[in-house]
């Protein structure tokens, strides 16, 4: 409002130097005042249009900027999502591996028990004829 205090001092010294040359002050007065507001009122929508225009910039460059991070926020969704299936495709081959490891240890543990039997069996056998 620096351009407002210009026509503010402007409008002091017209007024000066109006009356002292002027016989009909008071329609004199009105008209001056007209033009004061005239000028103040177009001085203020400057202003607001540069200071609106302003803001009308940031806020595209917002929208730009909030446009490329929804773009790279995307992507990055993206990316999770095949990640994910790649773990869902690993943790499945996994848990079939851990389900054919289970059926060779529960096979593991029936043959070490037959072994035992045999071993257990020969031993009786040795012992019975051969002791």
């Amino acid at each position: 409002t620096l351009n407002l205090l210009v026509y503010t001092v402007g409008f002091h010294d017209i007024l000066k130097d109006v009356f002292s040359h002027c016989d009909d002050k008071a329609e004199l007065i009105a008209c001056v005042w007209a033009g004061y507001f005239s000028i103040s009122e177009n001085t203020l929508k400057s202003t607001f249009k540069s200071e609106f225009l302003g803001i009308l910039g940031d806020q595209r460059e917002t929208d730009l900027f909030l446009a490329k991070r929804i773009d790279e926020l995307t992507a990055t969704k993206r990316e999770l999502a095949a990640t994910h299936d790649t773990l869902n495709v690993t943790l499945a081959e996994l848990t079939a591996k851990t389900g054919q490891a289970d059926q060779l240890m529960v096979k593991h543990r029936q043959l070490a028990s037959v072994v035992q039997q045999e071993q257990a069996s020969r031993k009786h056998v040795q012992q019975k004829y051969f002791a």
